[in-house]
């Protein structure tokens, strides 16, 4: 027994020794580099800590200050989430009483820290969205073996949508001690309308929006494909490109795409922006397009709602419990985990169009949809629950 376990492993404190840790990493990792940075992290660990009043609530997030406290960089949506909850529980470095981890956010050596903390009493929560596959990655055992050690050492596990949940049951061979669901959040305040629902304005382009860190080239290249045959049925576009292309030679392969279509006037790639930016980046757009395959819980979609912004979607992953009818339109794709299944050009045009026709009730909608159910305020509120009770304050 020890700091990696399966579903198999029996768990209790005495399981998580510095010298069991220690093993485990150098017989799972086999590597003397990793052996030694584990070994400095855990005397670290000893040195540094310090246990808090047991009346207080105190978290640690395992990340970089600068990155907690910083809305002028670009975060990504773990990140993200971590700024709305240190607002209300700043990063405690030596004394906490409770390690939050976010799965799409790791730190290094993830499992050792949880290990070190279920050893020390700290209560260990675990924020989990997606689990890895085969159609998204040829290294999915291994990353899922990373996600089943820290859902089997969690005090709690929040899946951020149902569809969360049920990947995990189906890949992770893991019983979390403990589970909710809590979807991801938008602070209202700052990601709201930029003016009014009115009618789009006949002639005028419809300003299209793609956000995000986009890994598959068909996130961006459907929607090109929409606008050119939008064109041909008479309907000019705009579209903004705004978040990193992460594949190979994405931009200059972007670009070549982007000529070959005549779209050149009518396409702008913004790259990376801070989550300061963000909000005029939605609120300068009309439609929002999220075509990423089996999205678990993606924040950029709630942002776009929470701006009046109607969504053009796949009913898969998490998507459709985050908008409905009326916030948008969700493309039917069919289910898979060994392939991306995408819809063509045509599908997400049509779509499109649909939104124009009924713009200012749809925008309406997706505002009252953000409101009702994915306020930041109510979010963290929810973790002060969690919190409480892990801590039987």
């Amino acid at each position: 027994m020890g700091v990696f376990p399966t579903h198999e492993t029996s768990l209790s404190v005495s399981n998580f020794s510095l010298k069991n840790t220690l093993n485990h990493v150098l017989r799972l990792r086999r590597g003397l580099r990793t052996y030694l940075t584990a070994k400095w992290l855990l005397f670290w660990l000893k040195t540094r800590y310090r246990r808090p009043l047991e009346s207080v609530i105190a978290v640690n997030y395992f990340t970089d200050t600068l990155i907690l406290r910083n809305t002028r960089g670009a975060l990504t949506g773990g990140s993200v989430k971590l700024h709305h909850l240190q607002r209300k529980y700043p990063n405690s470095t030596n004394h906490f009483s409770i390690l939050y981890l976010v799965s799409s956010a790791l730190p290094p050596h993830a499992p050792i820290l949880a290990a070190w903390a279920k050893s020390n009493g700290i209560k260990i929560i675990l924020n989990q969205d997606g689990v890895a596959y085969s159609a998204w990655t040829q290294n999915y055992k291994e990353i899922n073996k990373e996600l089943t050690t820290l859902i089997s050492l969690a005090d709690l596990v929040i899946f951020q949508s149902s569809f969360c949940q049920l990947a995990a049951k189906r890949f992770l061979p893991a019983v979390p001690a403990s589970a909710r669901i809590l979807p991801n959040c938008a602070d209202l305040d700052e990601f709201k309308p930029g003016r009014p629902p009115l009618p789009l304005k006949k002639g005028a382009p419809i300003r299209l929006l793609v956000s995000g860190t986009h890994h598959h080239r068909e996130r961006i290249v459907i929607p090109l494909l929409a606008m050119k045959h939008l064109l041909t049925l008479g309907t000019c576009t705009q579209l903004v490109i705004a978040g990193p292309m992460a594949w190979h030679d994405a931009t200059s392969d972007i670009d070549q795409e982007i000529r070959t279509l005549g779209l050149h006037d009518s396409v702008s790639l913004l790259g990376n922006f801070s989550q300061q930016q963000a909000p005029s980046i939605y609120q300068s757009a009309d439609i929002f397009l999220h075509l990423k395959y089996k999205d678990p819980c993606p924040t950029t979609v709630i942002e776009a709602i929470a701006c009046g912004l109607p969504v053009v979607a796949l009913n898969s992953g998490g998507i459709p419990e985050l908008i409905n009818d009326d916030c948008g339109v969700l493309l039917h794709v069919e289910d898979s985990w060994e392939t991306m299944i995408y819809p063509t050009a045509e599908h997400v045009a049509k779509a499109i169009t649909r939104i124009v026709v009924d713009y200012p009730n749809l925008s309406r909608a997706a505002r009252i949809y953000a409101e009702k159910h994915f306020g930041s305020t109510n979010w963290v509120e929810q973790h002060t629950n969690e919190f409480k009770n892990l801590l039987k304050l």
